[in-house]
């Protein structure tokens, strides 16, 4: 048996020894709310050197998710028994908005008052030409009134009579908060809590326009600014998150159990799990202090969840704020391992930093938690119809497991996207970021729709020799003296096996594809 034969015979049985994926679960449905639930299994392979590199096309299923696979691997500590009275029908519209103010200044009347009184600063709406006008005062219901840690928040609620659309503020008045814009910048992860599409059709039943409030440690009512407004469903909870103090609001109905979470954990094998816990609520208001996290201006990574009568009827990202201080992407560190010479434009460095900031935000960590890396900032120099060039970045994890995420873009039009998963693509512990074998498939449409592979690998293996097997032919490609090859993308591949110089496979890399 020749070697050739030898290798496609070894991957035969390697993509038969994989089952299948984890479907994505189906839509659940209860009470107010319909909550999607996406469970996929995330199966990678260990890293490892070798002298040849061999592209498959079946068997090696590519793009995974990062949830770990089974229908729920969220564990939650023993909370509370549910309130009696609430377990009869737990999706009846219970008015989560009604009834007198709570939070722990509700009892100030004079408070009150003037919060009412202040400003509906809120954005015009979208896609009306006529701003929204502001609800008379006497319709306004202060809904919370309390002292969090670092400052003093408010709700109110008046009846919404205007498109029904999410309004936002994108940036909050001087000294004060403002939410996140995620549509400000292109590069942020989609899932990202964007606002509500303004041609989804509308939440059943009636609708209210609501207005959070912040200032400072025992603010007065005139130190209290706008910071969030949006359309809210009265059966549907309120939510306020500050990533930068770890602050999170959740307004429900009394005898509602609310739980949190601040982050998913990242385990060594690369799954990905949450762990909730249930939070001290009072008359249905939970105030919580979770761990700061300066980068989560994107997307949270705390999450909460609603539950009534042992149904969960709300699970997903608050509604997010952000202090005009927060610290920007330009604040993190960074070690480049290609070019070799660890230098980057002043562009390239700040996308690069722009890309670790949104994994930082998007799994709650800080700079010291992790081991961020540019593996390439370079041309795509298989293109032939425009050029464009390839940021890679990868963040290795506490439990030592690493996430990647890269992105083209072009310098002359503005263009980029993401090669690979749009969130980063996770492989588990084992080799350090700079000794990994990387294969991603880029699809830029510039000029004209091209694809790519890129093929990272440790710099010793400048001599390796890749071959691409779309099941008619084979096709070499060496890489260069920093360890790189590109080449036109050879439809059909889906994993790159590394083998040794006898034939022996020494282990697989999937090629992260969007």
């Amino acid at each position: 048996m020749s070697l050739e034969q030898e290798l496609r015979a070894t991957l035969r049985r390697a993509a038969d020894d994989v089952g299948p994926a984890h479907p994505e679960a189906g839509m659940r449905e209860v009470g107010m709310r319909a909550l999607a639930h996406r469970r996929s299994r995330r199966r990678v392979t260990v890293l490892s050197a070798g002298l040849a590199v061999l592209l498959i096309g079946g068997g090696v299923p590519a793009g995974l998710s990062l949830l770990a696979s089974g229908d729920n691997n969220v564990a939650a500590p023993e909370g509370p028994e549910p309130t009696p009275e609430l377990t009869a029908d737990p999706t009846l519209s219970v008015g989560i908005f009604d009834g007198p103010p709570r939070g722990s200044v509700a009892d100030d009347a004079d408070f009150l008052e003037g919060i009412r009184q202040l400003p509906w600063e809120v954005q015009e709406p979208i896609p009306s030409d006529s701003p929204q006008p502001a609800p008379p005062a006497e319709s306004r219901r202060v809904v919370f009134a309390g002292d969090v840690r670092e400052g003093r928040w408010a709700l109110v609620v008046a009846d919404f009579t205007g498109p029904l659309v999410t309004e936002e503020f994108t940036q909050a008045p001087e000294g004060t908060t403002g939410p996140a814009d995620p549509a400000g910048d292109a590069s942020v992860p989609p899932g990202g809590a964007p606002p509500t599409d303004p041609s989804a059709p509308p939440p059943p039943g009636p609708v209210l326009s609501a207005v959070w409030y912040a200032g400072v440690s025992g603010a007065t009512p005139d130190q209290m600014q706008p910071v969030y407004g949006s359309v809210v469903n009265p059966d549907v909870s309120a939510t306020l998150y500050d990533p930068t103090t770890g602050v999170l609001v959740v307004v429900a109905a009394p005898g509602d159990l609310i739980e949190v979470s601040a982050r998913p954990e990242v385990a060594a094998d690369g799954t990905v799990s949450r762990s909730f816990a249930y939070a001290d609520t009072v008359d249905g208001v939970a105030v919580t202090a979770l761990p700061p996290q300066p980068f989560g201006r994107g997307r949270a990574a705390a999450e909460f969840r609603v539950s009534r009568g042992d149904v969960v009827l709300e699970e997903g990202s608050p509604s997010s704020i952000y202090e005009r201080e927060a610290p920007e992407a330009s604040a993190i560190d960074l070690d480049v391992l290609r070019p070799s010479s660890g230098r980057l434009g002043e562009e390239e460095r700040t996308r690069a930093q722009i890309l670790a900031a949104e994994i930082l935000g998007f799994y709650g960590l800080r700079p010291d938690e992790a081991d961020i890396r540019v593996a390439y900032s370079g041309p795509i120099t298989s293109l032939t119809s425009a050029p464009a060039d390839l940021i890679v970045v990868t963040v290795t994890f506490p439990s030592g497991a690493v996430v990647t995420r890269a992105q083209w873009f072009d310098k002359f039009s503005g263009s980029n996207a993401s090669c690979g998963a749009q969130n980063g693509d996770m492989s588990p512990s084992g080799e350090p970021a700079e000794r990994r074998i990387l294969a991603l498939r880029c699809d830029l449409d510039i000029q004209s729709e091209e694809s790519s592979l890129i093929v990272l690998a440790p710099a010793e293996l400048a001599e390796a020799m890749a071959v691409s097997d779309d099941a008619t032919e084979l096709l070499r490609l060496e890489l260069d003296s920093e360890g790189v090859g590109i080449v036109d993308f050879p439809e059909g591949a889906a994993s790159v096996a590394v083998f040794a110089a006898d034939g022996t496979m020494v282990d697989e890399v999937p090629i992260f594809a969007f």
